[in-house]
């Protein structure tokens, strides 16, 4: 089973993605902000297959999220997303 962190600061995005996932097979780990989902990555960074991950973020935004992940695993697939408000 392919499986997704999905990061975002706003709990109605991070629950509608993460069951619009869950609906298709995937399992699926969310973080409600940066400093989280990157503690999740990497306390097992090989545990994931894709990750997505709002840009607007307190803290730790999405850019800075993407370049720590690909420091470590440079291949592997990242989505970044933002809305307006």
């Amino acid at each position: 089973m392919k499986h997704v962190l999905v990061i975002d600061d706003q709990e109605s995005m991070l629950s509608i993605t993460s069951q619009m996932l869950k609906d298709q097979g995937y399992q699926v780990t969310t973080a409600g902000d940066g400093e989280e989902g990157l503690r999740l990555f990497e306390s097992n960074p090989a545990t994931f297959n894709l990750v997505m991950c709002d840009v607007n973020m307190p803290k730790v935004n999405g850019f800075e999220v993407l370049n720590k992940i690909k420091s470590n695993r440079p291949k592997l697939p990242v989505i970044l997303l933002t809305g307006t408000n």
